[in-house]
């Protein structure tokens, strides 16, 4: 088994597409687990482990047995104040130090890192994101993904680290399962005067570049943004949903200060941020090494509530 791609975080949400996407190529995948499942693609192997932020370096050096390249996807994704900033600190930057320093030990050839927008910035920026942008995480989770990120970095093994804006894809969580919630609704929304911009990116573009990350010589080293060329309003957003469904956008404009009121008599404005506030990313990395911006955004955004069969 020699040469196998390993997949962290195998189950989640970007992983099940990275591992259905691997299943029909020609090297072996191996899926890293905390419980064996009955749902993954016929022919990946289940490597079963305890939790990454419990594995010493002989318990990497087990998960590693064999394996060329580590797609590391494991990660505390969920953002709120039921979460410590250690256990952030634990999941997505001490585990990230320890596989870095085990797979050196194991020869593994590359790591392919998923981090975040986040690891430089807030949930809103005043400026456009480029890989040029000086790192300013704001909170436990950005800063954790910063440090991951680091010590990948120093651990001398060959890495690729991919910062993600907001991932479309099925099941939709966080802000867009909002968005998706009030898209579902039968009525107008006051959302077409809020102009600020926000970043997002497909799901399938995301596997494809990470899957690119394997074995593209000229993105080892990088750290690079994904993020769709086109930045959408919040009433874009809604408007591209709700045709997919069918539906006419049915959006008028209200003053955003009435809209974000709500948010600040509740001491939410954190909240407000990341909905209302503007997250413009750009792909400089990727156009640098020829490599076309992520474009499939407004697609996967109309087929995400369509009606099943449409």
């Amino acid at each position: 088994m020699s040469g196998a791609i390993l997949v962290t975080g195998a189950t989640g949400f970007v992983g099940r597409a990275v591992i259905a996407a691997l299943a029909d190529g020609d090297r072996p995948v191996v899926a890293l687990v905390r419980r064996f499942v009955d749902d993954l693609p016929a022919g990946v192997i289940q490597r079963r482990t305890a939790a990454i932020e419990t594995l010493d370096q002989d318990g990497w050096l087990t998960a590693l047995d064999g394996i060329g390249t580590v797609i590391h996807l494991a990660a505390i994704a969920h953002i709120g104040p039921d979460v410590t900033d250690d256990h952030y600190d634990s999941v997505n930057h001490r585990a990230v130090a320890g596989l870095g320093d085990a797979a050196r030990i194991a020869g593994v050839k590359r790591i392919v890192f998923l981090s975040s927008i986040r690891a430089q910035c807030g949930p809103s920026a005043p400026d456009v994101q480029t890989e040029a942008s000086a790192p300013r995480p704001t909170d436990a989770y950005g800063r954790a993904k910063l440090a991951g990120e680091q010590a990948l970095a120093a651990s001398d093994v060959p890495y690729v680290t991919l910062r993600p804006v907001l991932i479309v894809g099925n099941a939709p969580k966080g802000n867009l399962r909002l968005l998706a919630r009030l898209a579902r609704l039968p009525l107008p929304l006051p959302l077409a005067g809020l102009a600020a911009r926000r970043s997002m990116v497909s799901l399938d573009d995301v596997v494809a570049l990470t899957i690119r990350a394997i074995d593209d010589p000229a993105m080892a080293g990088q750290v690079l943004i994904l993020a769709d060329g086109a930045a959408l309003t919040i009433g874009e957003i809604v408007a591209a949903l709700r045709r997919g469904s069918g539906r006419a956008p049915m959006l008028f404009a209200l003053p955003e200060t009435l809209l974000r009121l709500p948010f600040r008599m509740i001491g939410r404005d954190d909240l407000w941020q990341r909905i209302g506030g503007a997250l413009v990313a750009r792909s400089e990395g990727l156009a640098a090494l020829g490599i076309p911006a992520p474009s499939g955004l407004r697609a996967r955004l109309e087929r995400l509530l369509r009606p099943p069969g449409r």
